[in-house]
């Protein structure tokens, strides 16, 4: 059951069948501190023994897939925070605003 949590994503990511604006920002980063916080008590439990083992490795998967998720989404965010290229005369430039007025009047052709 809990291998889902973690075969869901890793297919979604290889198949690209799930965009970044669609990723729960909160569920991922939630999904990925409980894969984190069990990945490390898994490996406290003594005996060890296989199934200690397959319960660390699921639990490391799932906070590898939804770290890449979370960062996905982060890095989604990050990327259409930032204005778009202006083109001055086939000269590209990515401005900020306050930028904008000064090399648009500098570039004006």
């Amino acid at each position: 059951m809990k291998w889902s949590l973690s075969i869901v994503p890793i297919t979604q990511i290889i198949s690209g069948t799930k965009p970044p604006e669609k990723i729960d920002l909160t569920q991922s980063m939630s999904l990925c501190a409980t894969g984190t916080i069990w990945t490390y008590y898994s490996t406290l439990i003594q005996p060890q023994n296989s199934g200690t083992r397959a319960l660390a490795a699921c639990n490391f998967a799932m906070a590898c897939c939804h770290g890449y998720n979370t960062y996905r989404r982060l890095n989604y965010e990050k990327q259409q925070a930032q204005p778009a290229p202006i083109e001055f005369g086939g000269l590209h430039f990515k401005l900020c605003y306050m930028n904008y007025e000064y090399l648009k009047h500098q570039f004006a052709t």
